[in-house]
């Protein structure tokens, strides 16, 4: 049987995800309360108890008509989607895992989600929980890029794990006067938001990816036992700062910024290296550090992949179409939509899917075929 739970019966949902003997930060309402101030969806946690097996899938739910591409055409509180909230996710297991009670899991999810008018569901699975898996039978699961984490069970492991560019740079950063510091307030928010957005201008990010005040706000109120701001300091000055959350046994490095200028003093290397640290100190056993910019093999990844060479974590996401149907014909209003402009195919689902400009004609540019 599915129970759901919206972040109204927020003490109910945190004793269901507690209870499980593995479960991440991400699957709080603490932590989805500042995506839906941010306009990602309404939370809401599945919860499923059957013989012998629990599980629980959060995500946040849209209703399609409030999409500017089908306001008019779609009454609201009929066709919905949901994903899984910005971060990781997907379903967590506890007890008896079977075939045949992940097949009751799977028809009872369907049946339900069918039955409230759910078209489709987009799951990032957390890399470090194994449900895409046990979820096979239930989503269309596809491979991305790699990603990191690192094991912070104890300093010796972390120091080993390490290459030994990354030791040298440590040990030189270290002799610096750069200064490591943590600490969770709302000058220190402020301080923070101003450093991400500059580094945010500088990588020509989406807008998605600049979070207005509220978003900050709710780290600081919702997840003040989850959160923490670590940050490097020279001379009284911010340089390098990172919003890492946690809970259970795991530590996630969420949103990090730094001033280009003082790369040369390695003031994120440090500060990776001393959360691990202080992740160990505190009970933690892993630190996820993420891939690298649309799970690419970039400088961002090699960066990461540094701190620990004996990282194999791949990045898997889940597609799921409940009604068909109606699937098609959202897709086909958004192609009706899209004018000259071709969809990313690649994106799911394809009704949300960004218009891009077509590539150049060749024959009108002077190129050559």
């Amino acid at each position: 049987m599915i129970k759901v739970y919206s972040s109204h019966n927020k003490e109910k949902w945190c004793n269901i995800i507690t209870s499980f003997p593995d479960y991440d930060v991400y699957y709080l309402p603490q932590y989805t309360r500042a995506l839906a101030l941010h306009g990602d969806g309404e939370p809401f946690l599945y919860y499923y108890d059957g013989q012998g097996l629990r599980a629980a899938n959060v995500v946040l739910r849209r209703d399609i008509a409030t999409d500017k591409l089908f306001g008019g055409y779609i009454d609201k509180g009929t066709f919905f989607d949901q994903c899984t909230p910005y971060g990781y996710g997907g379903w967590i297991f506890a007890g008896e895992v079977s075939e045949e009670e992940i097949d009751n899991l799977c028809h009872a999810y369907e049946a339900y989600c069918r039955a409230e008018g759910m078209v489709s569901e987009f799951v990032r699975f957390h890399p470090l929980m194994g449900s895409d898996i046990l979820c096979a039978k239930l989503y269309e699961i596809v491979t991305h890029g790699p990603l990191v984490y690192m094991d912070i069970s104890s300093p010796d492991i972390i120091w080993k794990n390490l290459t030994k560019s990354k030791r040298n740079r440590i040990r030189k950063a270290m002799n610096s006067s750069v200064t490591m510091h943590y600490g969770l307030d709302a000058r220190l928010l402020e301080r923070f938001q101003e450093l991400y957005n500059r580094t945010m201008e500088r990588n020509k990010a989406e807008q998605y990816y600049f979070f207005g005040k509220e978003f900050y706000d709710s780290i600081l109120s919702d997840l003040k036992d989850h959160a923490l701001v670590f940050y490097a300091a020279k001379d009284g000055v911010v340089i390098a700062a990172d919003i890492v959350i946690m809970a259970g046994q795991r530590m996630n490095s969420h949103l990090g910024a730094s001033e280009l200028e003082y790369n040369e003093f390695q003031p994120q290397t440090l500060l990776t290296y001393h959360e691990a640290l202080w992740g160990f100190e505190h009970g933690y056993k892993t630190l996820l550090l993420g891939g690298g910019l649309g799970s690419k093999e970039d400088s961002i990844y090699q960066f990461k992949k540094r701190f620990n060479k004996n990282s194999h974590l791949v990045f898997k996401t889940g597609r799921k179409i409940f009604n068909q149907d109606i699937y098609q014909e959202l897709c086909a209003m958004r192609n009706m939509s899209r004018g000259n402009a071709i969809l990313d195919k690649s994106y799911f689902p394809l009704y949300r899917a960004k218009a891009i400009a077509p590539p150049l004609d060749p024959a009108l540019t002077g190129a050559e075929s």
